[in-house]
């Protein structure tokens, strides 16, 4: 006997039944613009970058991005990367809601997961989250990358992606997305001179990317009404820095962070088109000898109205002085000036600190010997060294061309930052000097020429220990 087929009508209702219980499967309801990266995301688009301010549902969001992935694609492998292990249990695990609900059964049907033995809990002691149907998200640390890689990964989600400290891990990662043919999802308010920075700021067009700041016409709720009331905003702006508003609300992805020594200085500086140098233009450049044989040279001159222009700059590491040596001949042949036009100012250190990669001398005497007129700083203090180029950058004594190499030049110098207290995030007010190539020594080589020039007008000369120091007269004419 034949088997009685099913009725149309009872098909359409078995298919519009799992359609609803699909639905039921992701539980969060999303707003109008988390509905657009949500459509983005189903459509196929594999690298996302997302930079939105702060309380617009990032993380609510890019946990059901994770779920779906895991729920829609079974025995998915989803890396769920924090800074530190310990935020992401804090953030996803064991974070609730307003309503003290736990974001995981907010966001995701627990009747899909697998729950530990003798456990209320919907996540695992090793820090994952496991789907019956053998996906698993991982939570996972930005650290460490030694044991990341080698596996395959469908979904590579980075919260707070700007605040990472290892710059590199996200490259390391790249290739078991890649094998797996997965996707990457980045999530963040910014960070200066972060890597997150950078990408959102970049170029590369395999990215789909959405920036909302507080007061965007886009960050609203269901119903059309801004998240941020004017009182809100007016109250985050008094319970902040000016830089950590711009970052978090804003979205500035230009702005220095709080413990940036020069933030403040460059939101002031002076910048101008580059031109043509004039014949027999002198040019100062001033140097840094930094550690792991770092060396950078800032390029300036002194205008007609007594002012300085940063008008270049170079840095390099592990090559001997021969190398920049070369480099100066040819920044002479393409500005069109001689040796004779180039004035060297260099650190108290440069007398004894030798060149030896090539041959025991000091780095000073070495450009002496190819000819070039050396001046050696004495030792300043680095607190006086800052304070006279921040005073010389806020009064556009000092001024910048706008050009690539200086901008690149001005995003290290915002990079520059004090030292902070790990646990409690207190300025210690100590400068940070990293090893190889740093942001302290490019500012090391420009606070050496504002401290040549105008070390006198911004410190009081009666002060015993700057006595003896008298700043070069470079007035008059060109060679000394």
């Amino acid at each position: 006997m034949m088997k009685k087929s099913k009725s149309f009508g009872y098909m359409l209702k078995k298919s519009l039944s799992e359609d609803i219980k699909h639905k039921e499967q992701i539980r969060i309801k999303y707003r109008p613009y988390q509905k657009r990266i949500v459509e983005t995301f189903e459509q196929g688009q594999r690298f996302l970058l997302i930079c939105w301010a702060r309380r617009l549902g990032k993380d609510m969001m890019t946990f059901s991005l994770a779920a779906k992935q895991c729920i829609d694609s079974p025995n998915s492998t989803v890396f769920y990367m924090f800074p530190t292990q310990k935020q992401g249990k804090q953030m996803l695990l064991e974070a609730k809601t307003t309503d003290h609900k736990p974001i995981i059964s907010e966001v995701v049907n627990p009747t899909l997961l697998i729950k530990p033995r003798n456990s209320t809990k919907l996540f695992h002691s090793d820090n994952t989250i496991r789907f019956k149907n053998g996906s698993i998200i991982y939570i996972v640390d930005a650290v460490n990358y030694e044991n990341k890689v080698g596996g395959n990964i469908d979904l590579l989600v980075c919260s707070e992606a700007a605040k990472y400290k290892n710059k590199n891990i996200i490259n390391y990662l790249i290739p078991s997305i890649i094998q797996a043919e997965g996707k990457l999802i980045m999530v963040s308010t910014p960070e200066f001179g972060s890597d997150f920075n950078k990408k959102m700021t970049g170029s590369s067009g395999i990215y789909y990317k959405s920036t909302i700041n507080a007061i965007s016409d886009e960050a609203v709720d269901m119903n059309g009404n801004p998240i941020y009331s004017a009182e809100k905003l007016e109250l985050a702006k008094q319970a902040m820095s000016e830089e950590l508003f711009l970052q978090e609300y804003m979205c500035d992805l230009d702005i220095a962070n709080e413990l940036s020594i020069y933030g403040r200085s460059m939101q002031k500086a002076k910048f101008i088109k580059p031109y043509q140098l004039p014949v027999r233009q002198r040019v100062f450049v001033s140097f840094d000898l930094g550690i792991s044989d770092a060396t950078a040279m800032t390029f300036s001159i002194i205008n007609k109205d007594n002012k300085l222009e940063v008008i270049h700059h170079y840095h390099n590491n592990g090559e001997p002085t021969e190398h920049f040596q070369e480099y100066l001949e040819d920044f002479q042949k393409t500005f069109g000036i001689t040796q004779n036009n180039i004035i060297l100012i260099m650190p108290h250190d440069s007398e004894n600190r030798q060149d030896a990669i090539t041959h025991l001398t000091s780095r000073a005497e070495a450009y002496r010997a190819a000819g070039y007129f050396v001046n050696v700083l004495p030792a300043i203090p680095v607190k006086q060294s800052i304070e006279v180029t921040r005073a010389s950058i806020q009064h556009n004594e000092i001024i910048f061309w706008e050009n690539k190499e200086i901008m690149n030049m001005v995003s290290l110098i915002k990079q520059y930052e004090y030292k902070s207290n790990k646990v409690t995030g207190e300025n210690l007010w100590i400068p940070v000097h990293g090893t190889g190539l740093a942001p302290s020594n490019t500012c090391d080589s420009l606070e050496a020429v504002a401290v040549s020039l105008f070390f006198d007008k911004y410190i009081k000369a009666d002060q015993a220990k700057y006595k003896d120091f008298k700043p070069r007269d470079y007035s008059g004419d060109w060679r000394l």
